[in-house]
């Protein structure tokens, strides 16, 4: 429960200030909704390839095309 209350926390937190920075660094180039879609997109593959990654170290070595297939999925 407490991981996951601080997985939401981090999570919600990152995305607000996300959507904060990427609205001022690109004046006028995002509607909010546009920001927000962009903000998380760009969270939801963070820990993805935070998740993914970890799991391959018991694995034999990988190859530089079996490394962005693990990034990228």
């Amino acid at each position: 429960l407490l991981a996951s209350v601080s997985w939401g926390l981090g999570t919600g937190s990152l995305g607000t200030w996300g959507v904060i920075q990427l609205m001022s660094y690109f004046p006028k180039c995002f509607t909010l909704g546009e920001a927000t879609a962009v903000t998380h997109g760009i969270i939801l593959f963070l820990l993805s390839t935070a998740s993914n990654l970890p799991l391959r170290y018991h694995l034999p070595p990988l190859h530089d095309d079996d490394i962005a297939t693990t990034i990228l999925q």
